[in-house]
C-alpha cells in the first residue's frame, strides 16, 4: 500500500488536482453523460483548461473535446 501511494504523490507532482465546484456538478446533472462521475470529471477538466483526461474507460469519453489516454498511454507518453 506504501508503494501506491508512493506512486500517486509521484503524479500529482506533476498533476493539477481540482475541486468539484457547484457549476460542475449542476452541469453533469443537466447534461446528456451517461454517467455523472464521468460528466463531472470531464468539466473539471474542461473548466482548469486540462490537457488530457486518463482513465481506464476511454469508451465513456467518446465525446470528450480534449484528448482521452489510458494510463498506459499517458505513462508511455511520460517516457
Amino acid at each position: 500500500m506504501q508503494e501506491v501511494k508512493r506512486s500517486l504523490l509521484s503524479i500529482a507532482s506533476f498533476t493539477e488536482i481540482t475541486g468539484l465546484t457547484e457549476d460542475v456538478v449542476t452541469w453533469a446533472l443537466s447534461c446528456d453523460w451517461n454517467d455523472y462521475e464521468d460528466a463531472t470529471q470531464y468539466k473539471s477538466a474542461i473548466s482548469v483548461d486540462a490537457d488530457c483526461i486518463v482513465t481506464r474507460n476511454k469508451k465513456d469519453y467518446q465525446s470528450s473535446n480534449i484528448p482521452v489516454y489510458t494510463p498506459h498511454e499517458f505513462l508511455t507518453m511520460m517516457v
